[in-house]
Parts: C-alpha cells; structure tokens; sequence
C-alpha cells in the first residue's frame, strides 16, 4: 500500500445504493467502513467508488465531496445518457449539486457502461462470460491487437492521452495468477512494440490515473463540463428500467 500498488477506494461498510437510501444511513456505512480501514491500515479513502449502482444522484455526489472525496468513479447511467456523453466526451465531468454548499466532485464514467474487463479479456474459466482466449506466444501479436483496437476507439470518447479501463468482473481473481499471466504477455507485447502501437500500459490505480491527467490539466485550460443533475433513472437497453 505505502508504494501505491494497492489503493482502497470508496471505503464504505458495502456500495450502497444512490437512489433510496437516507442520507443517514449513507453517512452511517461510510463512517463504518472508514473506521475499519482506519484502525486496520491507517489509511482514509479520498477517491469514491461508485460501480455497481443503478443511477447515480446529485445528492449522492455532495455526500462523497463532504467526506473528503475529491473524485470518484462511477458505471452503469441511463443508455441514451452514456451514448451521448461518448460521442461529446463528457464520460469525465464535475458534479456540482445546485445547493446552498457548493460542492464539487470529479466524476469518471467507465466507456463500457459496466465494470468488466474488455469482452474476450477476462481470463478465468467459470468466472467470465465469456472467457478470453488466452494469450499464447502463437496469438499473442492478434490478441494484443484486438486489445489496442479496444483502446483506440476507447481514447475517441475522452478528452486526454490517459484512458483508464476495469480490469475485473462479479467474483474474479479466485485465480489471480493465471489471470495476471494472461495479462502479463499482453502488456510486456504492446510495450515492447510501442513503434508500431504508439500505446503503453500500466497496472494503475484511480489515483494514479488521476495524477496523470492533472498533469496533463497543467498544460491546457480545464474542459470538465458541470453537471447539476441526478443520473436517474437507469435504463441498460429499451424498455429495461
């Protein structure tokens, strides 16, 4: 954790749900989890953690920058929203509740709308649907250019060079080592080919991605757009609330 491999992000006793739960009770499982890392590791979270909720609220947004948050990130917003908000770029943005506090959040909307891996790049027999193929030295040029395929159109819905992907899925990493493998040959792959890919990867954190684009901030005016409203209600597809 000092080295900053390991980031614990959100915190709360569980990710509770934005829409219907009371501000209290909000306030009373964050403050749970919070102690426990606090007592266990001496650590406080400053980055939210938002990726399994069906909508996403204002309100929800001016909790998280009242308890020290300065960014989160979240997945899973209405269809049409998320479509819109790929083709202008607006997937990255500031949650400005219209209140009488001001309160500002960075938000980061994940590309796919979910928090798996990259369909095809997950890696666990039993845990994926689907499961990948796996990265061999026979496949490993095709695989690693279907997966900066998935990046190159992923960079065309944000606003700066550093893109930030979940790697995971519902139960994953039961087998982390093979998983990790698999990773392994597709990053070492495209690094060591960067004249052909103009790409490289890294194992990261939130706030390692988030210090990245601060430091690409400090070279160009900020063009986070504000947002004032909810994310409800949540649709995945037509007719699915």
């Amino acid at each position: 954790m000092e080295n900053g491999q390991i980031e614990f992000v959100g915190g709360g006793f569980c990710e509770n749900d934005d829409a219907v739960s009371y501000y209290e009770d909000i306030i009373v499982n964050m403050e749970l989890g919070h102690q426990f890392l606090k007592k266990t590791f001496n650590i406080t979270p400053t980055v939210g953690w938002n990726i399994d909720n069906f909508g996403h609220t204002a309100g929800h947004a001016y909790l998280f920058s009242q308890m020290g948050f300065y960014a989160q990130f979240i997945s899973r917003i209405h269809y049409d929203d998320w479509e819109k908000r790929k083709k202008e770029k607006t997937l990255e943005f500031i949650w400005k509740p219209p209140l009488s506090v001001p309160s500002y959040l960075y938000t980061y909307q994940a590309f796919a709308n979910f928090y798996h891996c990259p369909i095809g790049f997950c890696f666990e027999s039993g845990r994926c649907f689907p499961t990948g193929e796996y990265i061999t030295e026979d496949n490993v040029k095709r695989r690693a250019e279907e997966f900066v395929n998935y990046f190159r159109e992923m960079e065309q819905s944000y606003r700066f060079s550093n893109v930030f992907q979940f790697m995971g899925d519902d139960m994953t990493y039961q087998s982390a080592g093979f998983f990790f493998e698999n990773i392994d040959r597709l990053i070492n792959y495209i690094n060591s080919h960067f004249a052909e890919y103009k790409m490289h990867m890294i194992y990261s954190t939130p706030s390692d991605y988030l210090n990245a684009i601060h430091s690409e901030l400090e070279k160009q005016t900020p063009i986070f757009p504000i947002e004032p409203r909810d994310l409800l209600p949540i649709a995945d597809i037509p007719h699915s609330y």
